[in-house]
């Protein structure tokens, strides 16, 4: 129920109730991941912001991460504006193709259900351009229209990565902290743990469930998780504490040569590096990783999107041959990917068989720095150093146990009594251990280059229309939020975008929709007069309410997709074809930098 006497009454604000308008708003559900501080405080500060200051009533839903992304990449409109994250790459691309058109509707991925032609021309079209700084100019005007149609609203600050550990059980060198904190992209981090005392393992806490799921060992949602980071290496890697090194720091491969025209990439690998059971990695290993990878993307939906053949020219060379120009290759899933055992994926049941082929735990044989010991689903899995690794060098006593944690409670329990080594903390966590336990606890701060976002879902009513997405933008007290999700520790990012502004590839803030009408405390006479100006009011009790000639109906059904027909960017089998220039309005001509 909206508040009496706040709103404004009747469509042109002045008296009579709600004769004059439309249906009235109902109540909206907001879905978040259950067990994440960051998102319940979120939740619980927009369900008191809505309905003060627009008169829309919000229920909150919190749910398992693997409901909530359901709802959301099935199209089944359970929640209108999920409070919602989505990891990436230092390239970006991971999560910007997210929003391209032919990945809208069920069962796509494009969180927020967002067709927009024009975006997804320009996402298209930077995969042929070779020229990093060219490219980056791309991607910072396909952000740009993202942001401005607000597919995406920032709730001004970036996903909290800080956690604490327990110097008393594991030694660290606190320099490689970093922004990857002890994110097992980080592995930096990890090849300097040491462990202090008798324990057996370096316990370590997390509360990415997806990343233990059996369905996702080696999967579309591990960038950051410890299949493709610790248990697999990857032809390159990124240092995520020394941004200035660039995409090709070495790890399984050395260097590798492009053609001018894109469409041949020459890898060349280290002639040293061996597989935990002592095979040689081999160019034969990289052929099948990713053919397998790209054959197959309808599994590892982040996964190079292109076709490609690769030649193992000799133990040592891979040479990639592109159906099309695709500069990610290099920048993104070269140091996405880890690089697998062929053998033993082959009979485990790949390639024919990706959806189910899994190697079993005492089967897995990798290629990174640590060697897995067991594997149990849901729960979490324990691995050896592997210390004939070429590149990195782990503490030969240095055993990891991840163990899986749903409730953030449970784990700074467990972080207390020692139970737990290592694991993320909430603000108010942080403040308990400065005040009480800054003896047994030491907090490694880092900040994301992911926003924690909201997704409002275009197809339906009332976040299809835009006047409804900048007035909730505008509305929203981004300071309350950060006050009750980081107690101060961050000064609001208000610029809509799915990153932060730590990101290297995020586009200048004067290309942003700037939130809030400029303040981050939000501006609700602003938000009420940009919905009064398109026909919308509120009744006597507050409530708001539609126009009165809103179109409520779905821009397509359910758990559907868009309809061709609407989008001169989609075929007439729902899939992406590049449009006649005259029926796409581009803000670039994208043409002279794909030339």
């Amino acid at each position: 129920m909206g508040l009496a006497g706040c709103g404004i009454l009747g469509s042109d604000g002045g008296g009579g109730g709600a004769e004059d308008l439309g249906e009235r708003v109902p109540t909206q559900t907001m879905q978040h991941y259950t067990g994440w501080y960051q998102m319940e405080s979120a939740a619980e500060a927009l369900s008191q912001q809505m309905p003060e200051r627009l008169g829309v009533d919000v229920e909150i839903a919190a749910l398992d991460v693997a409901t909530a992304v359901g709802n959301v990449f099935s199209d089944n409109r359970f929640s209108s504006m999920p409070i919602y994250y989505i990891s990436n790459t230092q390239d970006g691309t991971v999560a910007w193709e997210r929003y391209t058109i032919d990945l809208a509707g069920n069962p796509g991925g494009n969180v927020s259900q967002w067709p927009n032609c024009a975006y997804s021309v320009l996402m298209r079209e930077q995969r042929k351009i070779p020229d990093q700084e060219r490219r980056t100019e791309v991607l910072h005007e396909a952000q740009s229209i993202r942001s401005n149609d607000l597919a995406v609203i920032n709730l001004g600050l970036p996903f909290d990565n800080t956690w604490a550990y327990r110097p008393s059980d594991v030694q660290i060198d606190e320099n490689q902290i970093g922004t990857g904190t002890f994110f097992p992209q980080n592995v930096r981090l990890y090849e300097t743990m040491e462990p202090v005392g008798d324990s057996e393992f370096i316990e370590i806490a997390d509360n990415q469930t997806h990343y233990y799921n059996d369905t996702n060992i080696y999967s579309n949602q591990d960038q950051v998780g410890p299949w493709n980071n610790l248990i697999h290496s990857k032809l390159f890697y990124v240092d995520v504490n020394n941004e200035e090194s660039g995409f090709m720091n070495s790890d399984l491969a050395e260097s590798v040569e492009a053609s001018d025209d894109g469409l041949e990439y020459t890898v060349n690998l280290v002639d040293d590096a061996t597989f935990h059971n002592g095979d040689q990695v081999t160019a034969e290993d990289v052929k099948f990783s990713f053919e397998y990878l790209a054959g197959n993307t309808d599994v590892f939906l982040d996964a190079p999107n292109v076709g490609m053949t690769v030649e193992a020219v000799d133990d040592t060379t891979a040479r990639f041959q592109l159906d099309e120009p695709f500069a990610p290759l290099v920048t993104r899933d070269f140091h996405t990917w880890g690089i697998l055992h062929r053998d033993t994926w082959v009979d485990a049941g790949a390639p024919e068989d990706a959806e189910n082929a899994r190697p079993a735990p005492e089967d897995m044989v990798g290629s990174g720095p640590f060697q897995l010991t067991s594997f149990t689903s849901g729960e979490g899995l324990t691995a050896e150093p592997y210390t004939d690794h070429h590149e990195f060098d782990p503490h030969p006593d240095a055993n990891l146990s991840f163990n899986v944690f749903t409730d953030q409670t449970s784990l700074f329990s467990a972080l207390r009594s020692g139970d737990i080594h290592a694991g993320i903390t909430s603000p108010p966590q942080r403040e308990q251990i400065r005040e009480q336990f800054s003896d047994q606890l030491s907090i490694a701060p880092g900040e994301s280059t992911v926003a924690l976002i909201l997704i409002p879902q275009w197809p339906m009513a009332p976040t299809k229309f835009f006047e409804f997405r900048e007035a909730v933008a505008m509305a929203i007290n981004y300071q309350e939020i950060e006050a009750l999700t980081t107690l101060g520790e961050r000064e609001p990012d208000i610029y809509a975008e799915t990153t932060s502004p730590s990101h290297p590839r995020r586009a200048p803030n004067e290309m942003l929709y700037e939130q809030g009408n400029g303040s981050v405390s939000g501006d609700m006479e602003a938000a009420r007069e940009r919905l009064r100006e398109e026909g919308w009011g509120w009744d006597n009790d507050g409530n708001l309410h539609y126009p009165q000639d809103a179109d409520l109906s779905p821009r397509w059904e359910a758990e559907g997709t868009p309809d061709p027909d609407n989008y001169p960017c989609l075929d007439s089998e729902g899939n992406y074809t590049r449009p006649p220039d005259d029926e796409v309005d581009l803000p670039i001509d994208i043409d002279e930098y794909t030339a």
